[in-house]
């Protein structure tokens, strides 16, 4: 079994190289793909660096993750946002429960990075309780692209991520998958990730709330229902 790690990025300096540091330092050895929507800064020099395999991403970061798994030769994908970071032990652990629930594509919950450490609490709380919920209806109102195993052979059923979402294409992805395979969110790791959003906007937590009960009650966002620019962070 070999992984690939896709990671799609736009001027992400300051985090890729934390994201990095922790995937070197794991115990499981992997393929690490940085896909780049065109970055100004050091990101791709950065990648290049420590030997990643880089290629030209695209607008959005679901075109960034297909043009990067299409790189990939693991039959395992695990597509990482930038500002995220793996434990340790976090790909062994979270590899063998995948492999021990037959699960064709999951991911995990986050345990939240920022400065305060209630605001961390309150969002972490609230994704496990709305994803957990919703999870046994096969839906996933909750953008979870941060952190996603995929197959590749399920990856090639989906024909991929959906480049027309305007927002949260890892819950479509997960409910498509949910269609045609085991989808599930992992219990025994999870994994640290940044709330750079929700520091510098903090009425974020309303357009989240706003675009799960459109997601729910209207369908797939494809169309720009609330500002939120890739790469704005």
């Amino acid at each position: 079994m070999k992984l690939s790690i896709i990671i799609p990025t736009l001027n992400e300096e300051r985090y890729l190289p934390l994201l990095l540091r922790s995937i070197k330092k794991q115990k499981v050895k992997a393929e690490v793909i940085v896909a780049d929507g065109g970055s100004k800064d050091k990101t791709v020099e950065i990648a290049r660096k420590v030997r990643c395999k880089t290629v030209k991403g695209g607008k959005n970061p679901a075109q960034s993750r297909n043009k990067g798994a299409a790189k990939a030769s693991g039959d395992i994908l695990l597509f990482l946002d930038a500002d995220t970071i793996l434990p340790r032990g976090f790909l062994k652990e979270s590899l063998e429960e995948f492999e021990e629930r037959g699960l064709g594509v999951a991911s995990c919950y986050p345990s939240l990075t920022g400065k305060i450490k209630a605001l961390n609490e309150l969002f972490s709380v609230s994704f496990k309780i709305i994803a957990g919920t919703f999870q046994h209806f096969n839906l996933f109102p909750t953008d979870s692209a941060y952190c996603i195993f995929s197959r590749k052979s399920i990856h090639r059923k989906l024909w991929g991520f959906d480049e027309k979402i305007a927002l949260w294409e890892g819950a479509d992805y997960m409910t498509r998958a949910s269609k045609i395979c085991e989808c599930r969110f992992l219990k025994r790791k999870k994994i640290f990730n940044s709330i750079r959003r929700f520091e510098k906007e903090p009425k974020i937590l309303i357009k989240w709330i706003y675009v799960i009960l459109y997601w729910l009650f209207k369908g797939k966002t494809k169309k720009q229902i609330v500002r939120y620019e890739f790469g704005k962070f």
